[in-house]
């Protein structure tokens, strides 16, 4: 067993069912090189495969699960089969370097683009700014497709060759929106108390998990604050993520 103390950055890491060799990992870092359709581009491959050499783990940049829901025009996306082609080209050059490659799965909800975004939503019709506008409120039948979408996501994840995955739950994107009591104030069954808040993410989690099983590394993403009276504070998540923790334990 390895003692606190021994501990140092090429000590290995196991996430799920993946050892890193170290605890060195790439965070994902928008690239701003997606095709209009949501595609990678031979530029991801390079980028990737170039600063793998080495390293414990790469995530990659931010890659959406609706065609309505990218946070910038030229994000790269998974919301159809036809993505995962050129992502599998990235994860093999990645692998040729040895290094396990996780991806980013994320909706923008009320921060989505203006630009390729068709239909602004959230939890609430509560702007983010003037420059994104007023989002519509989500039917119970919209989150339910939003769900599915993170369940196609995972899936393609896997045909893609990723080897694990990382929820986009902060920076007050969509599953931000539906945690914090500044953007949710739903009085139904996603919103109102801490645990209806917290329901999308647990949902959208045992959606991905349906596709996954339970050795495969599903980690999340959190802003620890929103910086705001009233928001979410480190102890709040805290006590999200022992639930999370909880239920993602193998049975």
């Amino acid at each position: 067993m390895i003692t606190t103390t021994s501990l140092n950055l090429d000590t290995p890491l196991t996430i799920g069912g993946i050892e890193l060799r170290n605890r060195f990992i790439m965070a994902p870092m928008q690239q701003y090189k997606g095709s209009p359709e949501g595609y990678a581009t031979e530029h991801h491959v390079q980028h990737y495969s170039r600063r793998a050499k080495g390293i414990g783990l790469m995530i990659v940049e931010s890659t959406a699960v609706s065609d309505n829901g990218r946070l910038w025009p030229n994000d790269i996306g998974i919301y159809s089969d036809r993505h995962t082609e050129m992502l599998k080209r990235v994860t093999d050059a990645v692998h040729t370097r040895d290094t396990p490659i996780f991806v980013q799965l994320s909706h923008g909800g009320r921060k989505s683009a203006p630009e390729v975004t068709d239909r602004l939503i959230a939890p609430s019709a509560i702007p983010y700014d003037e420059s994104y506008g007023k989002p519509a409120e989500l039917s119970i039948s919209e989150i339910e497709a939003l769900i599915e979408d993170y369940r196609m996501a995972a899936r393609r994840s896997i045909m893609a060759g990723f080897d694990g995955i990382e929820v986009h739950a902060a920076h007050g994107f969509l599953i931000h929106q539906f945690l914090s009591p500044i953007s949710n104030l739903r009085n139904d069954a996603y919103g109102g108390t801490r645990l209806g808040r917290m329901k999308f993410l647990k949902d959208t989690l045992a959606a991905i998990r349906s596709e996954t099983g339970r050795n495969y590394p599903v980690i999340v993403r959190i802003s620890s604050t929103d910086y705001i009276d009233g928001g979410l504070n480190p102890q709040e998540h805290a006590m999200i993520l022992k639930s999370l923790e909880a239920d993602g334990r193998p049975a």
